[in-house]
């Protein structure tokens, strides 16, 4: 179905005009990005971001309520979704703001009104017969390998902790105890994590170094593998071209710039430079056949590896989003998905053409037959 794709496309419309199509379409997204700007997330802009488990089915009324009562208590650009948790089979309740929250039992309080009591630790409790010793909290700790925190009030001791399980608690407690203990154990469903803006802005900042870093040695490393200045460029030329797509796709469709989505972005060079490298050592190296039929070939398999990785950052995205809300994979899904479709005309229209208008020049030892 792939075989003689480019020469097709080729025949219809040229190839040298086709070569300045994905730049174009980099610069006007870019200037897109520089008038627009992009949406940050928590950890580049500062904020808080809390994540609640809970039995309660949360349906789309009482997220906006939710949002609602949050905003009137003073925290601002609040959003929040329910998705499903796929460790322990509850829903999840994600609420975001851009207001550091140093009073936890404000928002606490607020939140508890729709899933119930919270918690940020697991909290275990049982009857004893009498007030336990005192050196039992130090051999708790090197019996479970993490810290605990102990309370005894009126015949029931009280243990506090991250991590805790219930077999590992009767069996040590009846252990140190000496009579049969059996637990009752509430796990966290808590949690809350705030980012200062100036942390934030710290984040953002390496962030971006880091994906300036990666074009850089990228760039290198290219030039060392070919030693030839053109074929170099159109190289680096795509992957540029695909960083630029992706970010103008973000900033228009709103997907935030986040840890996760800046991972997609780094992913996306080695997606890119993969693809373009293959068809760049294939046109070069291959002299058995002319310049088209190389580019057939390096097309047919380019295509089918890009199409691969679409298909299931497609089925990721749906299922990230549906099923489990799982923000991140949402992301890295999204932004991949834009870079790829971005990367299928910079490495089949400018950097194929470019390599073609490299070889087609007079004088250059090539053959530009095709097969019959």
């Amino acid at each position: 179905m792939l075989d003689g794709m480019y020469a097709a496309l080729t025949d219809r419309i040229g190839y040298r005009k086709l070569i300045f199509v994905p730049p174009i379409v980099a610069v006007i997204l870019l200037a897109f990005v520089l008038a627009n700007g992009l949406e940050y997330g928590i950890d580049f802009k500062g904020g808080t971001w809390m994540d609640v488990l809970t039995e309660k089915n949360i349906d789309s009324g009482d997220l906006s309520q939710l949002e609602s009562d949050l905003q009137a208590a003073g925290f601002s650009d609040v959003k929040a979704h329910v998705g499903f948790d796929v460790d322990t089979g509850l829903n999840k309740l994600t609420v975001q703001t851009t207001t550091v929250i140093d009073d936890k039992e404000a928002v606490e309080g607020i939140i508890s009104s729709y899933v119930g009591e919270l918690t940020e630790y697991d909290t275990a409790s049982a009857p004893v017969a009498e007030k336990p010793p005192v050196e039992l909290e130090e051999k708790l700790v090197k019996r479970l390998k993490h810290g605990v925190d102990l309370d005894y009030a009126e015949g029931t001791l009280t243990v506090v902790g991250l991590d805790l399980s219930k077999e590992d608690l009767d069996s040590a407690l009846t252990y140190y105890l000496q009579q049969d203990i059996d637990v009752d154990l509430t796990k966290k469903n808590f949690n809350l994590r705030s980012v200062g803006p100036t942390l934030g802005k710290t984040f953002r900042e390496q962030g971006f170094k880091a994906l300036g870093v990666a074009l850089l040695l990228m760039g290198v490393v290219v030039f060392l593998a070919f030693k030839d200045l053109i074929p170099s460029i159109a190289v680096i030329q795509a992957a540029v071209c695909d960083v630029l797509i992706a970010v103008g796709g973000m900033s228009l469709l709103g997907i935030p710039m986040e840890p996760a989505s800046l991972a997609a972005l780094l992913m996306l060079i080695g997606y890119s430079v993969d693809t373009d490298i293959m068809l760049t050592a294939r046109t070069l190296k291959d002299r058995s056949v002319g310049i088209v039929d190389r580019m057939d070939d390096a097309m047919k398999t380019g295509l089918t590896m890009t199409g691969t990785t679409l298909s299931v950052m497609v089925i990721v995205y749906i299922i990230s989003n549906t099923l489990t809300q799982i923000t991140t994979l949402s992301s890295i899904a999204a932004v991949l998905i834009i870079g790829l479709l971005a990367d299928i005309s910079t490495t089949w229209f400018t950097n194929a053409g470019i390599l073609r208008w490299y070889l087609e020049v007079p004088g250059r030892k090539v053959r530009l037959f095709r097969r019959r």
